[in-house]
């Protein structure tokens, strides 16, 4: 949100010099909607790797061994790892 309550600043002083936002971002509109996707596809991947880092506990894995759900666990860690690398992938990709 920091980040959306500066860029009319930011917008008001790139405006003086006529300097167009660059590459495929054509509009400021545009340029907070990436910055938007941006920061929340930051968040959820940062909770994603506090998903996979939780469940290597001791507390989590005693339960989980206990009652034979290894397979079961490992598969939604696999699944969270799988969407952090999308989060990646998309990140980077050209457009």
């Amino acid at each position: 949100m920091l980040a959306l309550t500066l860029m009319p600043k930011m917008e008001k002083q790139l405006s003086r010099t006529a300097v167009p936002p660059y590459g495929g971002i054509s509009d400021w509109s545009t340029l907070r909607e990436v910055a938007a996707q941006g920061y929340s596809d930051a968040i959820l991947c940062l909770a994603s790797i506090e998903i996979v880092e939780r469940s290597n506990r001791d507390s989590v894995l005693g339960p989980l061994n206990e009652n034979e759900a290894t397979k079961a666990a490992r598969l939604m860690v696999d699944a969270t790892l799988f969407r952090v690398q999308i989060f990646i992938v998309r990140a980077f990709a050209l457009h």
